[in-house]
């Protein structure tokens, strides 16, 4: 906004002598004598002198020009007046204009940064922006529908059903699917939803994350998992894992070949789900002096009983778990069935002994 004042100089005075327009709070005096010390060298032939000083617009009309020798200077101030009105109404919109231009760029710089795509649709389904990344992955769509552009038939329609999906049920939509780009099949998460403004949908906003290498990890995860059931199956083993406080958090393999309940141990001691205390017995004692110490379990070996009553010798071997911030957080292991190796071996023995006598 600019406030502006006039200020009529002494036309007694035979040299130039200023009509100001005076910005803000600048003295009369202040604006008269900077133009007069400049109207020597750079009064124009119409005898009107437009300085800048200060950051303020200084206006001045010489005696001799022509609206002074008309006598009506007001007229000619009200009209530069009105102009300066006018150019600072203008320069403050292009001002305004410029600032949106600058946010604008910054918002499409910003998005275009983003390691993921970002797109939005107006209410006909045709794109309206696509940042880099999104352009790079497909191609340009902006301004079609997607069954408009090159993309791969079968999954334009998928994605126009997906879009008709959004625009009309007004949900959010959130899955993971295949996607084919520049001739590679690559696992993308896509989100889209509805934009709403007063009159109800306006659009689309949705952003897709390539998560291949997610995928291709939990599938090698599912393969290992897979596999390790698998020689779980065909061995006489089990792994498990415990707390802290020695209590089992994990426990896998074949219970139905070992005739023991896995999911009953969770939350329970070694020795507790054994029915001895270690307090009173020396070998669990030994065990429990063992994995207080947090060292290595080799070759623990114990008999307990099976579901169905019978005997089972088992054999430990396991190591001490810690966190992130090295503090301890249990044991990871395997028990081996050895009850059958143990058999043999008394059977062994009982054999040298008769043999000895």
């Amino acid at each position: 906004d600019v406030a502006v004042s006039v200020d009529a100089g002494d036309s007694s005075d035979a040299g130039f002598e200023p009509v100001c327009l005076i910005a803000h709070r600048m003295e009369a005096a202040e604006a008269r004598a900077f133009l007069k010390a400049k109207a020597s060298d750079r009064m124009p032939a119409d005898g009107l002198l437009h300085l800048q000083h200060a950051g303020y617009h200084l206006v001045g009309v010489h005696p001799a020009a022509g609206c002074a020798r008309s006598g009506s200077p007001d007229a000619s101030l009200a009209l530069i007046g009105t102009q300066f009105e006018l150019a600072a109404q203008l320069l403050q919109q292009a001002r305004c204009l410029q600032r949106h231009i600058d946010e604008r760029k910054l918002m499409v710089d910003a998005l275009d940064s983003l390691p993921l795509s970002l797109f939005v649709l107006d209410r006909d389904r045709r794109y309206v922006f696509q940042n880099a990344n999104d352009r790079d992955t497909f191609i340009d769509l902006r301004g079609r529908r997607i069954e408009e552009t090159e993309i791969d038939p079968a999954m334009a329609a998928q994605w126009a059903s997906q879009h008709d999906a959004v625009l009309k049920a007004c949900k959010t939509f959130d899955r993971k699917d295949e996607k084919h780009s520049h001739g590679d099949i690559f696992t993308s998460r896509t989100l889209m939803a509805p934009v709403r403004d007063a009159k109800g949908i306006s659009g689309i906003v949705g952003l897709s994350l390539d998560c291949t290498a997610e995928a291709s990890a939990l599938g090698l995860l599912e393969q290992n998992e897979a596999r390790l059931q698998a020689w779980l199956k065909l061995s006489s083993d089990w792994v498990w894992e415990t707390d802290e406080e020695h209590r089992f958090t994990l426990v896998e393999g074949d219970n139905v070949a070992q005739r023991l309940d896995f999911s009953a141990w969770i939350g329970r001691r070694r020795w507790e789900i054994v029915g001895v205390d270690p307090a009173s017995d020396a070998l669990w004692g030994e065990y429990r002096r063992l994995i207080d110490a947090r060292r290595p379990i080799r070759g623990f070996r114990f008999t307990m009983m099976r579901n169905d009553g019978t005997s089972l010798v088992a054999e430990i071997n396991a190591d001490p778990l810690y966190d992130s911030e090295d503090a301890f957080a249990g044991y990871r292991g395997v028990t081996r069935d050895v009850t059958e190796r143990e058999e043999l071996l008394k059977r062994l023995q009982r054999a040298e002994m008769i043999a000895n006598e």
